[in-house]
């Protein structure tokens, strides 16, 4: 624990509890403001990576809900704190996916949800993070609209192996089951991993829109230019979905460490209908401008001269 004038920091090893790690980026203000997304709190993730995030102001109900996150990572941080079971009751939430906050959004009348990972840093009251995009992505009846930096069915850190097909599954269901059209944003910079690629590229195979399986993956390649110097920069950070029944913006990527053992949260927001100037339509409206735009490129277009490291396999 560090004390400044004013400021109290505290130091959550992650490491220790979960094998993971503190993901997590969101701030509540005044105890009404709340900020939601993808960007570390550094100048490259302001000025160098393509980051999205959420702000909601003047809801009470919201940043008492997400202080409640706050506080079981706040608790968690003293030494030889042990997981409480269960989490005491100032810690559980009666706003979830079966009871979502309604609230106006931008004049929208919206039902609204926090979530969490990893499971064991969630009361029994509180949506997974995981759960929550599963449960997106089966209520979808038209289309599913995902951008994340990495998608990758499988456990990657602190040495843990295996598959892990569970978001992966859920889509294939979704299209094959449903006919529901998928559309997947993966970012591709110099630093991406390629043990990604496989998996890409399997999936990316299963587009077949005379056989009413329409799955449809671009990477998102932003150019480096004259920023060839700054590591980890120029990729596409965000982690969002957009269906015609849900809004979800988060901050894990699409892997099963970020769900399973690392810290991290989500926004759920749906409305009674998809109206121009809701923050459901301004989301889809943020995926279609990527989709359609020069950086989004399909696996079959993909060039040696992109600035991608799946160019180089």
């Amino acid at each position: 624990m560090y004390l400044f004038v004013g400021v109290e920091v505290r130091r959550v090893n992650f490491g220790h509890l979960t094998r993971g790690i503190l993901h997590s980026k969101f701030w509540i203000i005044d105890d009404k403001h709340i900020y939601i997304g993808s960007a570390n709190m550094d100048w490259r993730a302001l000025t160098q990576v393509r980051e999205l995030g959420a702000v909601i102001f003047n809801s009470s109900a919201l940043a008492s809900d997400l202080l409640k996150v706050f506080q079981s990572y706040w608790v968690m941080s003293k030494s030889g704190a042990a997981f409480p079971e269960p989490w005491p009751r100032e810690f559980e939430t009666n706003i979830n996916e079966q009871q979502p906050l309604n609230i106006q959004l931008d004049g929208e009348q919206s039902q609204v949800y926090l979530t969490a990972s990893p499971p064991v840093f969630c009361p029994a009251s509180r949506t997974r993070d995981l759960d929550a995009i599963l449960s997106a992505i089966s209520g979808a009846q038209e289309f599913i609209h995902i951008s994340v930096m990495e998608f990758y069915p499988a456990f990657k850190f602190f040495g843990l192996r295996g598959f892990w097909p569970e978001l992966e599954d859920a889509l294939k269901q979704s299209a094959f089951n449903r006919n529901v059209s998928v559309c997947l944003l993966v970012s591709c910079g110099r630093e991406s991993d390629p043990s990604v690629w496989p998996f890409l590229r399997s999936l990316d195979a299963l587009h077949s829109p005379s056989n009413k399986l329409n799955i449809d993956l671009k990477l998102f390649i932003i150019p480096v230019g004259n920023q060839s110097h700054v590591p980890y920069t120029r990729v596409n950070h965000s982690k969002f979905m957009v269906t015609d029944k849900v809004a979800y913006v988060g901050t894990s990527n699409w892997s099963a460490d970020y769900f399973n053992t690392t810290a991290g949260v989500g926004l759920v927001v749906s409305h009674d209908a998809l109206r121009p100037n809701s923050f459901h339509q301004w989301l889809r409206d943020v995926f279609l401008r990527d989709w359609d735009s020069k950086f989004a490129v399909s696996l079959s277009e993909l060039k040696p001269e992109h600035d991608c490291a799946f160019a180089k396999l």
